[in-house]
This record gives structure tokens, C-alpha cells and sequence, in this order.
């Protein structure tokens, strides 16, 4: 039953929450025995919360919520950001509707890939041919398609926990890019252009939409690049 599930998924959520808190505990204090010990006490606990099959949309979402603020709390660590990238995709993979009803609208954009209240589907954002991103509230990169990473002459993967301005660049990020992002994680769905200086210099226009979870709360964003212009003469 959907209840019964929910109850489950909350129980283990409660329980991470109070291991987490006797590690940062356990940590102050110093005590490098009891820290040992929680840390073996978390791991299984993540990945049951992964492994846990949610019966309901809130479920799933607060699954995504959990994997997201891993990332989040951990983004300095990139062997962690990518493994806990990789829950992610377990969970976009195990929810996700059947494959060939994806690729079937993929051909109607971007908007279909994300909605409020939706997770992003990867299969669907992959076959798209327009540059895309996912990114969390902190600027780094949880998502990154195939096309996106195309210019960059890189897997994907590679950009996983990298900020978003280590990637543009620092000038174009703070030139606008920057503000864009803070409006569409309020809530915004933002067009930006920003230019890159190499090859004769580039003119990058996009957008950026929200990406929302439980409550309509503000996950990250969806950072779409629609076109890149040259300016050499």
C-alpha cells in the first residue's frame, strides 16, 4: 500500500537524520571511535533509502530531495558527488515511464523532459539536440546531456560537481549568467546571453527554468542553451 511505503521511506529518512546528527556530534567532540562507527551506521542507510521503492509522487520526490542535498553537502568531494550522481540516475531510471514513450516525445522539446512537480527524465534530455544542464541551488552541475558536454570535448559524467563557472567561464558568469540563475531559483524561468571570448568569440543564448520539487519548493534549474553565434568578422 502507497501508505505503508511512505511510512517506510519517512522512517529511514528520520533515521539518517539522527545518525547524521550524532556524526556531526560525535565529530565535535572529537571522538574518532564513535565518528567510525556512525559512518558504517550511514552508508547502508543511503542506500536503502535509494533501494526503497516509492509508491507515491511525494515519495519520489523527497528520494530526489534526499540524493540532491547529498550532492550538495558533499560537492567538494567528487568521488562522492559522482556516486551519489549515479543514485540519481537509479532513481530517474526506475521511475521513469516506459522508454519508448519517451523518445516518442522527445520530438516536442525540452518542455515535455520537465514540468513542475517532475523529475527531468535523462533519456529523454540525452536524445535531445540542444545543449542541457541540471543544476542544483549551488550552481554545480548534477546533469549534464550528451550535447552539452559536446563542446567541451568531455564525457557527461566529467562535469558532474563542477560549478557552472568553472565551466563558462568566471567572466560570463558573473557578466549575467550568475543573476539569471539566482531569479530562476527563486522561481524565475530566465533568458540569458552571455559571450565567450576564445575561437573569434562566441554569443551563447539560453534559458534557464526551475526545476521543482515537493511544495512547489526550488530544486535547482534547467539550463538550456538554444543557440551559439559567432563573432569573428
Amino acid at each position: 500500500m502507497p501508505e505503508k511505503a511512505e511510512m517506510e521511506l519517512l522512517s529511514l529518512l528520520e533515521a539518517f537524520d539522527t545518525k547524521t546528527a550524532q556524526l556531526r556530534r560525535a565529530v565535535f567532540l572529537g571522538d574518532d571511535a564513535l565518528v567510525a562507527i556512525l559512518d558504517r551506521e550511514i552508508e547502508p542507510l543511503i542506500h536503502a533509502i535509494v533501494d526503497h521503492r516509492a509508491e507515491t509522487s511525494a515519495g519520489i520526490r523527497r528520494q530526489l530531495g534526499f540524493v540532491n542535498t547529498l550532492i550538495r553537502e558533499e560537492a567538494e568531494d567528487r568521488a562522492s558527488v559522482l556516486r551519489h550522481a549515479n543514485a540519481l540516475s537509479t532513481l530517474i531510471d526506475r521511475y521513469h515511464a516506459e522508454e519508448d514513450g519517451a523518445h516518442a516525445s522527445a520530438a516536442a522539446g525540452v518542455p515535455n523532459a520537465i514540468a513542475p512537480g517532475r523529475l527531468f527524465s535523462d533519456v529523454l534530455l540525452d536524445s535531445l539536440s540542444e545543449r542541457v544542464a541540471v543544476l542544483t541551488c549551488d550552481c554545480r552541475v548534477l546533469y549534464a546531456n550528451r550535447a552539452y558536454a559536446k563542446p567541451f570535448r568531455c564525457k557527461p559524467v566529467e562535469l558532474v560537481g563542477c560549478h557552472i563557472a568553472e565551466i563558462v567561464g568566471e567572466e560570463c558568469f558573473e557578466s549575467g549568467l550568475r543573476e539569471d540563475l539566482a531569479l530562476c531559483f527563486r522561481g524565475e524561468e530566465r533568458c540569458f546571453r552571455y559571450t565567450v571570448s576564445k575561437n573569434g568569440g562566441l554569443l551563447v543564448i539560453g534559458r534557464t527554468t526551475p526545476l521543482r520539487g515537493e511544495g512547489d519548493g526550488i530544486l535547482g534549474a534547467l539550463l538550456v542553451v538554444n543557440e551559439t553565434r559567432s563573432l569573428a568578422s
